[in-house]
């Protein structure tokens, strides 16, 4: 007998794995589920493992990686896919960049150039990194918008690509400098 569920949420991927084992256990898994249900995962946060999931069947992705980020005084740097954003990037950059880190009190960059949030238009790395060691709420509260509009972006860009056909296009964007 069966029991009737919304969903199917997929738990236990957040250790790393590569890219294959990636593929192979959630292809695995998500092909002895029903394919009329939702498919939900969680603690997936490089763009590269993200893609692998979809690609696999998983339907809905959490955003917690813009909080654990904040919460560690990381800004979130990977590409979003946004135009602007992409000839700012360079092959240094990785996902995020620790604000507290000492480089960064005389760095008066914005936290990611060329991105369009209010926090990356008003605030620099420099005073973002005076919030941080000087324990001010602020420093949490500015990290948190630039995270989740970040993501929020990221996840905008892909749902636009997979609408018009790009999508090839937009993960060739990340199989070079994001893995």
């Amino acid at each position: 007998m069966t029991r009737p569920v919304d969903g199917f949420v997929l738990e236990g991927f957040q250790l790393p794995f590569s890219n294959e084992t990636l593929s192979d256990t959630l292809s695995t898994v998500t092909d002895i589920l029903y394919d009329d249900k939702p498919r939900f995962i969680n603690s997936l946060y490089k763009p590269i493992d993200i893609f692998t999931a979809l690609e696999c069947g998983v339907d809905i992705f959490d955003s917690s990686y813009a909080l654990t980020a904040t919460k560690k005084g990381c800004v979130l740097t990977y590409s979003s896919g946004s135009p602007t954003q992409q000839d700012s990037l360079s092959s240094e950059i990785e996902f995020e960049i620790d604000l507290n880190e000492t480089v960064y009190s005389s760095d008066f960059l914005p936290p990611l150039p060329n991105c369009q949030c209010y926090t990356c238009t008003n605030f620099t790395r420099a005073y973002i990194h005076h919030l941080l060691v000087t324990n001010e709420l602020l420093a949490g509260i500015l990290l948190m918008t630039h995270n989740l509009s970040h993501i929020f972006t990221f996840f905008h860009n892909l749902r636009e690509s997979l609408k018009t056909d790009q999508y090839s296009k937009f993960v060739s964007t990340y199989t070079n400098n994001s893995n």
